[in-house]
């Protein structure tokens, strides 16, 4: 009668202990979400590079009507002239001549080793990736009073920092910070809630 007892111990505690979230599940859950942007957290930091713009105007005549592109300035034209000294990017200049004007048209493209750094592309901008990120580590799990639920609070960490990334003084996910996730249980185990 003992042996069965004990035998019956043991096998609801190996269903309850079954039943606790992991920090190594909650960890991997959480990570795989990060990673495909199902959370309303982004695994990727980015940025936006203009992909042209007009500068170098000279005009013909004197009844000319043209409209101007701004040319960079400030940050943004740091960045061009850091990111063109180390090769992450190329300027072709090209001078046409259209409503009776010369312009000098400025293309920038992206060198062949770094387009695995382009997030997205539109007509007008590149948007590149600066970090990348993923969870570090889960530091505390709370669970609810109907133990359905539960809260898990994890830090993040960089993954990699892009060769365009190297040149920016700015990160859009704190490393220090604590974030949470909830998590709810079913039959079949737990699962991250989006």
């Amino acid at each position: 009668m003992k042996l069965i007892l004990a035998t019956v111990m043991l096998m609801l505690c190996l269903t309850s202990c079954n039943d606790d979230l992991s920090r190594e599940v909650a960890q991997k859950q959480i990570s795989d979400c990060f990673k495909s942007d199902c959370s309303n957290q982004k695994s990727k930091c980015t940025f936006n590079l203009r992909k042209h713009w007009i500068s170098d105007y000279e005009s013909s005549g004197n009844f000319c009507s043209v409209i101007m592109t701004t040319t960079p300035y400030g940050e943004e034209a740091e960045l061009i002239n850091l990111f063109i000294q180390n090769n992450l990017i190329e300027l072709e200049r090209e001078i046409i001549y259209k409503d009776c004007a010369q312009w000098t048209v400025n293309r920038v493209k992206i060198s062949a080793e770094n387009k695995i750094y382009v997030a997205d592309e539109t007509d007008d901008y590149f948007t590149l990736i600066s970090t990348e990120y993923d969870v570090d580590k889960v530091t505390g799990i709370i669970r609810e009073k109907d133990a359905s639920q539960a809260l898990v609070e994890y830090k993040i960490k960089n993954l990699n920092v892009s060769p365009f990334g190297k040149f920016l003084e700015r990160d859009c996910l704190n490393i220090e910070q604590d974030y949470h996730a909830n998590f709810m249980k079913y039959d079949d185990g737990w699962r991250l809630k989006n």
